[in-house]
Formats: C-alpha cells, structure tokens, sequence
C-alpha cells in the first residue's frame, strides 16, 4: 500500500522498487530520480499540455501567457529576460 494507491498492482510495486533501487545506487552523479521519470514521460506530458491547452506548434516566440489567455501570439512587450531579477553585485 502506498499513499498515493491503497491497492497497487504487482507491477506499480515492481516499478516502484526499481525506482527505489536506482535511487540508492547512485548510479549516474549529476542525474537524479525526477529528471530521470521526467525525462522518460517527456513525450507523454509535452502531449498531454499540447492537448489540454489546444497548441499544435511550437510558438515563434515562446510565452506561458499565450496559452492562459487564449492569444495566437506573444503580446508581452518585454522578453522574459528582461522579468528575471538579476542579483546585485554591490
């Protein structure tokens, strides 16, 4: 039983030990679990967002607002560099 699954499947369990096991063994310094089930459900949830939210290409420009407020196009006036707080060197 887990938190998530009061009944899980012989195969959840197993995919969960697995998990569990790579997790311990370290095996690739720098690599972590989350990248590594993200990096294997890339496909499946870039789709999923391209589904829930209509997009079928990759914008020109590329902006979350787009997708929120419905718009064909990037209407921010500023690039998102331009948002990011830059550290102070004083």
């Amino acid at each position: 039983m887990s938190r998530f699954n009061r009944t899980p499947s012989p195969a959840y369990r197993a995919f969960v030990a697995d998990i569990q096991e790579y997790a311990d063994a370290d095996q690739e310094p720098g690599e972590n679990v989350r990248r590594a089930i993200a990096e294997a459900l890339e496909d499946e949830l870039r789709q999923r967002f391209k589904d829930y939210w209509e997009v079928d290409e990759r914008a020109e420009r590329p902006c979350l607002r787009r997708p929120i407020t419905g718009a064909n196009e990037c209407t921010c006036e500023r690039s998102w560099i331009d948002f990011e707080e830059t550290p102070s060197t004083e």
